[in-house]
């Protein structure tokens, strides 16, 4: 399911990556599946930006009826080499369901 822009309605929406963009990222971008910004990152940053009137937001200012679920990714890594990382995606339903 695709965010609705706030502003303009349209389902013509991708969410906003900040930080370093690797070569796939920089690929999602050119097909209309992210929208790449920066590579600070700072609190408070849009979420999510339309890609027909260029409006950015935050999932902080949807109404809660708006959200369907929260993906949080952790990620750790060890001894400081990325050969010793690992990445856990936890999605969380508005049901209160869970899947990992």
């Amino acid at each position: 399911m695709k965010v609705i822009c706030p502003k303009c309605k349209s389902e013509h929406t991708a969410p906003i990556m900040y930080g370093y963009p690797t070569p796939e990222a920089w690929e999602a971008s050119e097909r209309g599946e992210i929208i790449l910004d920066g590579c600070m990152v700072f609190p408070h940053q849009e979420d999510y930006g339309c890609l027909d009137c260029n409006h950015r937001w935050s999932l902080d200012s949807l109404p809660a009826k708006a959200i369907k679920k929260m993906r949080i990714r952790v990620f750790e890594q060890d001894l400081c080499t990325i050969d010793m990382a690992h990445a856990w995606v936890y999605e969380i339903y508005a049901d209160g369901t869970a899947r990992k």
